[in-house]
């Protein structure tokens, strides 16, 4: 889909719901194992507000972003499967707070070569 979207394909792959925080269980473990055998790179989120959840408001959304913010690097938000109107008006809110807090962000290369030279 989004090579017929844009153009080009991508070589990253998230699992869907939870499996790539902890994989645990063959069910989450071998999408992952097929995934990369076609070559894909998993991209695990480290942070999830659960802004997919139902009533879920912008503050809520910058709270568990706040309150998970040392447990990783990546902040899982979501684009599609209901109203995302709080993640759009929580995502400058949780920018902003992050980089006054000091944190800056990167495009995902970046990360990924740091964390391939470290």
């Amino acid at each position: 889909m989004i090579e017929h979207d844009i153009g080009h394909g991508t070589k990253l792959f998230r699992p869907p719901y939870n499996a790539d925080s902890t994989p645990q269980t063959p069910a989450e473990i071998v999408p992952i194992a097929r995934a990369q055998a076609m070559g894909y790179v998993t991209v695990a989120e480290s942070i999830d507000p659960r802004d997919w959840e139902k009533g879920v408001t912008p503050d809520k959304i910058l709270e568990e972003v706040l309150d998970q913010k040392d447990q990783g690097h990546l902040i899982l938000l979501h684009d599609g499967g209901g109203d995302r109107t709080p993640t759009i008006q929580a995502l400058p809110r949780i920018i902003d707070t992050l980089r006054a807090q000091g944190y800056q962000f990167v495009p995902l290369e970046q990360l990924m070569a740091s964390r391939a030279t470290s």
